[in-house]
């Protein structure tokens, strides 16, 4: 009986070259159940796909591939409705054994797998290279009929054909059955995606509840802030369970920080999805997209995220401590006062959908952006799969796939900034600062993005120098037959501490997060290495090794004693080759976690597909232009990146001199030569290169062209830039300059229009300065996005009433909202500051002292009065410094500051907000408005029909809507 391949497949990002790595994910695993040979040069009895790692456009290519392993059946029309299962077969038979029936016999048992992967190859090919086009993509038509919507993201191109295909490709579950997939593990599979926060999640650095113990150690937690991290690189893994009883009786229930997706889902779990509907492929899409989001080029998507998803306790949590801290605020005041409290803080994406701060819409962007090759994440996967499992028929393979690689392997050390001259046609000038200037800007940049992103593979091989230097350790202690003296309780506590921590970090765990099971599970693999007699193994029982957890914790609260002879009668170890045994594995465990090797299969082989000719050296593939973006203006080119691909993989897996593994290719067959002509006859069939021209007039007509059309739009959309656009030609020139050289155009710009006051650059460095210099004299006030909306049209004017009795006036924007029924609401936007220190009249104790009543003003209402106010900032007094005297800074501010609104009206609504609503801690409004910056997209709302019903009028809604929600709106 041959061994099991067990395969996990890291994707990295490629912008328009998905098409390789389309090709290239399917082909490799074609060729591997085809023609896989483990080490030993024998056929493999099966290979398995048990986990995946995307980032950008793999992680898209990565998604498409399941949904049709899961059941090809079902995708089938989506391809051809006149295509069947037999033209599948037939292109197996016309490909892989030249239309010999005989020989394709052969692997008749692997005939449905190789359809379910020929159907995703073809699938990989008409996303990528028929639909995905630049010209669809900037969709600049639609865009001059459908201007931009008033909560939307900028991007240059349009999201709406991926999210037009990802609902025919992805979400259609129709007849889905999974118990027609293929080449998945029949318990799960794991998928985690690369995921970049525009957000950052403050690393926490106390273990302290919110609100608890705020004096302890305040100089202490004040210096953690200091050297405080805050991480935009995230992980969303989704478990695909399939065999929900065979998960259990393993014992490796999918972790609560995972999206599970299953046939059964628990009841009122907002993370665990039915994997057949089309609310979980809905999830599935956004997530996958997400990873796709290039910067700039698309908008970010807004996926909703769960608290479950950043840890399962208070104490091992990455949830945003912004949000605990509303939370407790709401909590505590509930407690304390046994009032009625009303919900009126929302989400935007469906009706009275509650804003409860255990969910949230984070803005993400390409996963590649940090973590381009995940490739930790799968071996990490790789590990969880196969902790507690016979693994001895089994090899694992890592198997990573990457369409942009340097041709060379040092890159040039030059700094244009050094440089004296420029070349223009055949003379020389010297350098002007400007261009030294730019040239040092482009450095800059560079570095961002290279340290940004330092590659996994690097750190994998750093992990197998360790492997080694662990073998050296290991081999040390199982010579030693007298360890057991050496252990000290002392050293078994750091080990257990060591090990509850680790396994509690991370999104993807070693296989389990309960430290004993886990200690437990290194006893016995320990004892593998040193003897093959399973009998002579030691067995300890969990009950008693959590009686031992639970002694040691005693000691540290309590100040009790331990001896170690104690230790060894708690566990029921008498013999001293058991006692030395579980010595050996506290020390090993030490070691594992100090070289950094823990839960790692240092027997797991990698392998990648990358683009290569026959001599085996990379290549840039055509389209990887533009920052990968080429490849969106010629059909052709992705045409052949997508034939390439399948070359690429041929070659990369059957090298034996010099391959991925050692002693031998992990393909094998007489037939190669033949099949590597097939797909080299293929790629010279489209004659790429023949006319290079056209490839350079696809770029120019169908990118260079919509480019411009779509900035033209950009800029034409401000009034004041349409005037000057439109009035002097030259001015035109630099705009378009300044998308694409910000540094050089500037100068342009200014040199240009701006000699004349108020634009002379000895103003624009005056109000540089005076910026400056306001941010010491005034405190910023935080805007507020107030909308109202009303059935009839209104008269934009506004008039605000202010503490001091002076009316001012102002002007609201309006936006006419089209709803079910074509009927037409109008929503009306002007924005004001919050105010967080406010006076309240009659407070105070008639006797206390002016000095202390103003301390007793503070101490009692500090930050919980808020006010609205026209000015976006308050002047602090000269005499006041506010870094000695912060509560006379408060202070300060109460007593000199006037600006307070007191009323609104717009046309002939007056618009009660003030005193009865913002105010008033029995709504959650209050708290919302209060804690407004931890929000993506705020708004204060006031629907004015619902006001004059009696009913609630005034709510707070955070504006951003999850991509999910979206895709599942017809």
């Amino acid at each position: 009986m041959g061994k099991t391949l067990r395969v996990c497949l890291a994707m990295g990002g490629g912008v328009s070259l998905g098409s390789f790595s389309g090709a290239a994910l399917t082909e490799a695993l074609k060729l591997l159940v085809l023609y896989g040979k483990d080490n030993d040069n024998n056929d493999y009895d099966q290979v398995i796909v048990d986990g995946m790692s995307g980032a950008s456009a793999g992680a898209i290519a990565l998604t498409i591939m399941l949904k049709c392993l899961i059941d090809y059946r079902s995708m089938i029309p989506l391809v051809n409705n006149q295509l069947t299962e037999q033209d599948l077969l037939n292109e197996i038979i016309k490909e892989y054994f030249s239309n010999e029936i005989t020989k394709a016999e052969k692997h008749q048992s692997k005939f449905e797998t190789l359809k379910a992967l020929q159907l995703a190859q073809k699938i990989q090919h008409k996303l990528w290279v028929k639909e995905v086009d630049s010209v669809k993509l900037y969709n600049n038509e639609n865009r001059s009929k459908n201007p931009i919507k008033p909560n939307d993201s900028f991007s240059l191109l349009d999201r709406k054909l991926l999210e037009d295909l990802t609902k025919t490709y992805l979400m259609t579950s129709d007849g889905v059955d999974i118990s027609r997939r293929q080449l998945l593990d029949p318990k799960r599979v794991i998928f985690a995606c690369s995921l970049t926060n525009l957000l950052p999640i403050e690393i926490d650095f106390s273990n302290d509840n919110i609100g608890e113990n705020s004096d302890k150690d305040r100089l202490q937690q004040n210096f953690l802030k200091s050297v405080g991290s805050e991480n935009h690189s995230e992980l969303r893994v989704i478990d695909f369970v399939f065999d929900e009883t065979a998960i259990e009786k393993d014992g490796k229930e999918t972790d609560s920080r995972w999206l599970k997706f299953c046939s059964n889902p628990k009841p009122n779990q907002p993370t665990h999805f039915k994997i057949t509907d089309r609310s979980a492929w809905a999830t599935i899409s956004a997530s996958a997209l997400g990873c796709g989001a290039f910067p700039i080029a698309f908008e970010p998507v807004i996926l909703k995220r769960y608290k479950a998803e950043f840890g399962d306790s208070k104490k091992h949590t990455n949830w945003p401590s912004s949000f605990s801290k509303i939370q407790q605020e709401i909590i505590s005041h509930q407690h304390t006062n046994n009032n009625t409290f009303t919900q009126n803080s929302y989400f935007a994406e469906e009706d009275n959908r509650i804003l409860d701060y255990e969910s949230f819409n984070f803005p993400y962007i390409d996963g590649g952006t940090f973590n381009n090759e995940p490739i930790r994440e799968a071996f990490k996967i790789g590990t969880f799969q196969d902790f507690g499992r016979v693994t001895n028929n089994e090899e694992r393979l890592i198997l990573f796939v990457d369409p942009i690689v340097r041709k060379e392997q040092y890159h040039s050390f030059k700094i244009s900034a050094f440089s004296p001259v420029k070349k223009s046609g055949n003379e020389v000038s010297f350098k002007k600062e400007l261009g030294k200037l730019f040239g040092n800007v482009s450095s800059i940049l560079g570095v961002l993005t290279n340290q940004g992103s330092i590659k996994e593979e690097h750190k994998i091989i750093d992990i197998q120098e360790n492997f080694e230097l662990r073998k050296t350790i290991f081999k040390y202690l199982d010579a030693n037959t007298d360890m057991s003296h050496n252990l000290t309780v002392d050293i078994i506590a750091t080990a257990f501490n060591k090990i509850t921590k680790n396994l509690q970090n991370g999104m993807i765990s070693l296989g389990t997060r309960d430290p004993m099971i886990y200690f437990l599970a290194e006893i016995e693999k320990n004892c593998k290495d040193i003897t093959t007699d399973h009998e002579a193994c030691i067995h300890l029982e969990l009950d008693d090794l959590e009686k031992l957890k639970k002694m040691i914790d005693d000691t540290i609260t309590t100040s009790k004693s331990l001896d170690i002879a104690t230790v060894y009668n708690t566990l029921k170890l008498t013999k001293k080759e058991d006692q030395n045994v579980f010595a050996q594995t506290v020390f090993k465990v030490i070691a594992d976690f100090a070289l950094n090797t823990d839960g790692k299969n240092e027997n797991a082989y990698r392998a990648a597909i990358l683009p290569i000719n026959k001599t085996l050296n990379t290549i840039e593939l055509p389209g990887s232009e533009i920052e990968a973006f080429g490849g969106f203006a010629s059909e052709k080119a992705r045409n052949y990146s997508f034939a390439f691909a399948r070359l690429s993989t041929l070659l990369s897996l059957k090298e034996r001199v010099g391959g991925f593994r050692p002693n031998s290719p992990f393909i094998n067959n007489d037939s190669f030569p033949f099949f590597e002509k097939k797909l080299t006859d293929q790629i010279e069939e489209i004659d790429f290169f023949n006319n290079k021209g056209t490839y350079a007039t696809a770029l120019e007509q169908n990118l260079f062209n919509h480019s411009v059309t779509r900035l033209k739009g950009v800029l034409l959309s401000n009034k004041y830039l349409k005037f000057i656009l439109l009035k002097i030609p030259f001015v035109a020139t630099s705009l378009l300059g300044t998308i694409a050289m910000p540094i050089v155009s500037a100068g342009l710009f200014v040199s240009s229009i701006f000699k004349k006051s108020p634009w002379r650059g000895s103003n624009i460095l005056k109000n540089l300065i005076r910026k400056g210099v306001d941010q010491i004299n005034f405190m910023p006030l935080e805007p507020v996005t107030i909308s109202i909306l009303s059935d009839i049209q209104l008269n934009k004017k506004l008039m605000f009433r202010c503490s001091d009795d002076t009316i001012k006036k102002g002007k609201a924007v309006e936006h006419i909202i089209n709803t079910s029924g074509n009927k037409k609401r109008y929503q009306y936007y002007f924005q004001v500051s919050l105010l967080e220190y406010i006076k309240q009249k009659n407070i105070l104790r008639t006797n206390a002292t002016s000095q202390n009543a103003d301390f007793l003003k503070i101490d009692s209402l500090e930050i919980d009065r808020l006010g609205l106010s026209l000015s976006d900032k308050v002047q602090m007094p000269n005499d006041i410094d506010g870094n000695l005297y912060p509560k006379r800074k408060r202070i300060a501010i109460e007593n000199n500051y006037k600006d307070i609104i007191i009323e609104m009206r717009l046309d002939r609504f007056n618009l009660p907000l003030i005193k009865p609503s913002i105010n008033d801690k029995n709504t959650s409004l209050h708290y919302s408005l209060k804690n407004i910056n931890y929000h993506v997209n705020p708004i204060l709302e006031i629907d004015l029909q619902k006001l004059s019903n009696g009913q609630e009028g005034w709510y707070f809604k955070e504006q951003t809507e999850s991509l999910d929600k979206k895709l599942l709106r017809e």
